[in-house]
């Protein structure tokens, strides 16, 4: 599995990207259940929005993004900032661990 850093930039105003918020809210919660996603918020100042995902590759990133209500409505598109492997002990949190643990868990089935 890689993990992927993440970010979007606004395409409207945020008066109307805000107008579609609970959409987006739900599809990053569903992110969040199913254990794809480490953390995401709100670019300060908020010109789009930041994420740390885990997936097998970037097409399963790309085919995630594709679902997010802000990108199919036109608000904003993203661009996949970086991509790695995490590093074993020392070099993490345990925190992580287990995060990658319970999505290698859920994917392997």
């Amino acid at each position: 599995m890689t993990v992927f850093m993440v970010a979007s930039r606004y395409l409207r105003p945020l008066d109307e990207v805000d107008k579609d918020y609970p959409g987006h809210i739900a599809w990053v919660t569903s992110l969040y259940e199913s254990g794809t996603l480490l953390v995401s918020g709100r670019q300060t100042p908020p010109i789009g929005g930041a994420m740390v995902l885990l997936a097998v590759d970037e097409e399963e990133i790309w085919t995630l993004l594709d679902r997010d209500p802000f990108h199919q409505l036109g608000h904003a598109e993203y661009k996949i900032l970086a991509k790695f492997e995490s590093t074993d002990f020392p070099r993490r949190s345990q925190e992580y661990a287990d995060f990658e643990l319970r999505w290698e868990t859920r994917h392997s089935k």
